[in-house]
């Protein structure tokens, strides 16, 4: 509830959960198009500002959906207005003057382009209560709004989630189940590259494909400067066999075990036939380095069924 003060562990736990809320929706496969281009030009023309964006807010970065008047596609959550209205799910987050909040008076999107003095911001929120991200306003001059005004972008934040909802279901009926456990999101910072999995004291059970699961979405890339191709992570869920390797969003698997990967069935050509506990040895690429980790295939958890097969 609003104005209650979390234990820091709760808050983490509660923070976990929202972002393996957001990642349940494959954002990244999604494209942007409508209703949400109608959306933020709706949003605008009501509340009178020149900016609107409807926005999804990563573990380290606000990724945008759909923008009117800019062309910003991504910042980081540390600058993100946007990460501060998500503390309060079902209300609203109104910023007068930006010069006059003790939050955003030294912010560098304040005194520096595109110089925002005024924000309004609601959030999109899922069935479960997790904010997700945020229909939001913005002017270059300071500014208000009225209930009323709020009370219809409540509404079209709402109408975002459903499309966002409807999208994740389409996505699900194209991909079918041979795919679904194999990959939106936004690059993560870069952490030390892991050097070994440690071992499982659990003895290796023969699995099909089908069966284990890695936790993450890929997608073609070529490596930055390069004419090396793979398939880049667009996400990695929490408490996944991927995440305990310490992949992260942004980097491109270029091998398993020595043999190329460039296409999704390639990955799952890869799994085929490998026992769970198995470690696999990964090339990556991450921030112009590459580097081997070890990726062990374990299982598809009965807590995660249910994810994986709206994935």
């Amino acid at each position: 509830m609003p104005g209650i003060d979390r234990p820091p562990a709760l808050r983490v736990v509660m923070e976990s959960a929202r972002i393996a809320a957001l990642q349940s929706y494959s954002l990244a496969e999604a494209p942007a198009g409508e209703p949400f281009s109608t959306l933020v030009r709706m949003a605008a023309h009501l509340a009178r500002a020149p900016i609107a964006m409807i926005s999804l807010i990563g573990r380290d970065h606000q990724s945008i959906k759909a923008a009117f008047g800019t062309e910003v596609q991504q910042v980081p959550r540390s600058l993100a207005f946007c990460n501060h209205a998500i503390a309060n799910p079902s209300g609203a987050m109104v910023v007068p003057d930006t010069l006059a909040d003790s939050r955003f008076k030294s912010h560098p999107h304040v005194l520096a382009p595109p110089h925002i003095r005024f924000y309004a911001g609601v959030c999109l929120v899922d069935d479960d209560g997790y904010a997700l991200g945020t229909l939001c306003v913005m002017d270059h001059k300071p500014s208000g709004i009225d209930d009323a005004t709020l009370a219809v972008l409540h509404t079209m934040a709402k109408e975002a989630m459903n499309a966002l909802a409807l999208q994740r279901a389409e996505q699900a009926a194209g991909r079918g189940q041979a795919a679904a456990h194999w990959p939106s999101a936004t690059p993560h910072d870069v952490a030390p590259p892991p050097s070994s999995v440690p071992p499982s004291s659990a003895p290796p059970v023969s699995a099909s494909a089908s069966q284990v699961w890695l936790g993450v979405r890929t997608e073609h890339k070529t490596v930055p400067g390069s004419v090396q191709e793979g398939r880049v992570l667009k996400s990695v869920a929490a408490h996944s066999p991927a995440e305990r390797a310490k992949l992260l969003v942004g980097d491109i698997i270029l091998s398993i075990d020595g043999r190329v990967i460039k296409r999704r069935h390639d990955i799952t050509a890869a799994v085929s036939g490998r026992a769970l506990g198995e470690v696999m040895r990964l090339q990556v690429w991450r921030d112009g380095n590459l580097f081997e980790c070890g990726l062990r295939l374990e299982a598809i958890p009965e807590a995660r069924v249910m994810q994986r097969s709206i994935w």
